[in-house]
């Protein structure tokens, strides 16, 4: 079992990746924000990060999201006590790994850190097998083939 951090800011989102991730077998914490979930870390010890890319609040997007999250992990948090971040897997789930007319945003995570991403929306006996490789710190397996 590992613990693991999900940050994603929409509440049916949240419950069904974190229920599926209980149901792996995981401990889930949640958190809405970039700066809730980097409270969290500071607080307690997580095995995975999973984020989500966007975050909105008044349905509004702020800058708060993932990507946000991420470097402020693998670069504001690498001193003293929380140095054990720098090595945290994270994994980005999001809606918008690749949207037309945009940049490629796996390309954009995993520059400011991230390990693997994720688009939504995500196979659960996929999730499941990215989760255990990035937890053992394998390579990730690559999506199933569109049926």
């Amino acid at each position: 079992m590992a613990a693991i951090l999900l940050m994603e800011d929409e509440t049916d989102q949240s419950l069904l990746f974190s229920t599926a991730m209980e149901n792996m077998g995981h401990d889930v914490a949640c958190a809405t924000t970039g700066m809730e979930a980097l409270e969290l870390l500071k607080l307690r010890h997580f095995d995975l990060l999973v984020t989500d890319i966007f975050v909105r609040q008044d349905g509004k997007l702020i800058n708060d999201g993932g990507l946000a999250l991420i470097s402020r992990v693998r670069n504001q948090m690498i001193n003293g006590e929380h140095a054990h971040l720098r090595d945290l897997p994270v994994l980005v789930i999001s809606g918008g790994i690749q949207m037309p007319g945009q940049a490629n945003l796996f390309r954009i995570s995993s520059s400011v850190g991230a390990n693997a991403a994720l688009g939504k929306p995500v196979e659960f006996d996929h999730l499941e097998a990215v989760i255990d490789a990035l937890l053992k710190g394998e390579p990730v397996p690559a999506p199933p083939s569109p049926r």
